[in-house]
């Protein structure tokens, strides 16, 4: 099946980041998208490039979506289907709030899409972002900084907050002699390691 022309606005460049933020599993660049999941589109002005915005957007993380696109050939262009899983968009910085560890005195947020773009760091980064470090709290003590990202505490991975808090959770419980953070600074992976004062009177969590 060859194609010799199309409407304007029907060669629909399949850079899918920039439609809702969601980057298939599987790339697309540089075909052109005739059908999604079986439904034709009819493309000829920007409302109609709406409809694939929209699309997409419905398109749960995990989700398969088939894309039967135009790829050229050595006889021209054909139709090709592509099965392509979304992939999870990161939250945005409006959307989440700080969390505050008492014990160790730190603010910290998970790291949001508005946060990785604006470091240029990729999009699937892992960690937590120091937000805030109390004055003389263990935190500080140990060297971390605002805006410095949390990799690991104690020799354990921390890849989200839930993750974090767990950790300091269990770091607290058993009193750990010397408790060192993995953290990225400029690009650079340090460990900043403090020893809690457990029975000089550490903070309530």
């Amino acid at each position: 099946m060859e194609y010799r022309a199309f409407p304007v606005g029907f060669a629909i460049a399949a850079f899918l980041a920039l439609f809702a933020g969601q980057v298939p599993a599987e790339g697309l660049e540089g075909d052109v998208i005739v059908k999604v999941d079986g439904q034709r589109l009819d493309v000829s002005d920007d409302k109609d490039i709406e409809k694939l915005t929209r699309l997409v957007e419905r398109a749960a993380g995990g989700t398969a979506k088939a894309f039967t696109v135009l790829r050229k050939g050595e006889k021209g262009f054909e139709e090709t289907e592509i099965k392509a899983v979304m992939e999870e968009e990161p939250t945005r910085e409006y959307e989440v709030e700080e969390v505050e560890e008492k014990t160790f005195g730190l603010r910290i947020k998970p790291l949001t899409r508005d946060f990785l773009d604006n470091e240029r760091l990729p999009l699937d980064s892992d960690g937590v972002r120091v937000t805030q470090v109390e004055s003389a709290g263990w935190a500080q003590l140990a060297g971390v900084r605002a805006g410095d990202i949390i990799k690991g505490v104690v020799l354990k991975k921390t890849p989200d907050k839930a993750e974090f808090l767990k950790r300091m959770k269990e770091v607290i419980d058993a009193k750990e002699p010397e408790v060192c953070f993995n953290v990225i600074r400029g690009g650079k992976s340090l460990f900043l390691c403090v020893r809690p004062q457990w029975n000089a009177g550490a903070k309530e969590k």
